[in-house]
């Protein structure tokens, strides 16, 4: 097994108390049969920085029911597109989500939408769509909000892969 996907906020619980970039290692837990296990580079969290840094934030939201980008939505959109287009060797998932309003059917079907609008947005400013993939998680991966806010639930994440 592999891994294809790690979260920046991941990082210091896998190096620790990091001295600097080259401390940015980890073994994989299974290595090819014949093979010595090897040390994998991971790009992807130095860039995951750098492009939050650059687009200030990696979501996006909607109105209830909508899958139509907002003004604002189209403001972070377009710095993340910046950023994507000058590391083009970078893929990236889109993932879609809802409140728990309505039916599980109807939020997975809506956060799919969700995701498909980002990617057409990114497909319009120039990037491959062969970097980009999409999913819906629907109303199963809510974000926590103490103020019991589920408009936060109503977004579009681009994450880095591998």
């Amino acid at each position: 097994m592999r891994f294809r996907y790690l979260s920046f906020l991941a990082l210091p619980a896998l190096i620790g108390c990091s001295s600097g970039p080259d401390d940015l290692y980890v073994a994989g837990p299974v290595a090819p049969p014949g093979k010595p296990m090897a040390q994998t580079y991971l790009p992807e969290i130095a860039h995951e920085s750098d492009f939050l840094s650059a687009a200030g934030t990696n979501t996006v939201f909607f109105d209830t029911n909508k899958a139509v980008l907002t003004p604002q939505a189209r403001d972070v959109l377009e710095r993340q597109a910046n950023w994507l287009m000058t590391h083009p060797d970078i893929a990236f998932r889109i993932e879609g989500h809802c409140d728990e309003r309505a039916t599980a059917n109807y939020n997975y079907e809506l956060g799919q939408r969700r995701a498909d609008a980002v990617r057409e947005f990114f497909v319009d400013k120039g990037i491959t769509a062969e970097r980009i993939s999409t999913v819906s998680f629907g109303e199963q991966s809510p974000v926590i909000d103490d103020n019991g806010d589920i408009q936060i639930n109503r977004r579009a994440v681009t994450v880095l892969t591998i």
